[in-house]
């Protein structure tokens, strides 16, 4: 896919795409009109129309924004996401966790492998917000990153492994 710093319009792929963004509509219609990318342009971050706003260049999608776009892609494709699906999200972030351990073990390339990851990070992710949903409690995933980060940072080297094996 080309990115070119002219809005163009793909139809085929429908996706919007402008400098660095590439945008598909919440209601499955297709690409944007021509006068809707323009108000894109105009309003852009906050574009109601608009639900999957990917950066490939320059900016930074956080774990609390893919959160966000799980969310979305969940409910516009149907799938559960109310308390009763909760344990099926941590055991498919462990079919996908499989499905990577299979294709590293297997050779394949390693964009592969990666998605693959994706793909649990998703279900992940997925979990989180139902858990905001159904318990009405806020989950700051970035911030449970690092304050995990920093902690592991804090443990000895090799932490959680035995020694002289």
């Amino acid at each position: 896919m080309v990115v070119s710093s002219e809005p163009a319009i793909v139809t085929e792929e429908d996706v919007f795409i402008w400098e660095d963004v590439i945008a598909i509509r919440e209601d499955g219609r297709g690409a944007p009109t021509e006068k809707e990318a323009e108000e894109l342009k105009s309003i852009w971050p906050l574009c109601p129309i608009l639900y999957v706003v990917w950066s490939m260049y320059g900016q930074e999608c956080t774990f609390n924004q893919a959160k966000e776009l799980v969310k979305k892609l969940v409910a516009s494709k149907g799938f559960p996401n109310d308390e009763s699906a909760l344990m099926q999200k941590l055991l498919w972030a462990f079919v996908e966790l499989g499905e990577a351990a299979d294709a590293y073990k297997k050779g394949e390339d390693w964009e592969v492998v990666c998605e693959e990851l994706i793909d649990t990070i998703f279900y992940i992710l997925d979990f989180m917000g139902i858990v905001e949903e159904t318990q009405g409690i806020k989950i700051d995933v970035d911030e449970i990153f690092l304050n995990k980060w920093r902690r592991n940072m804090d443990r000895p080297e090799r932490y959680g492994q035995k020694r002289g094996l």
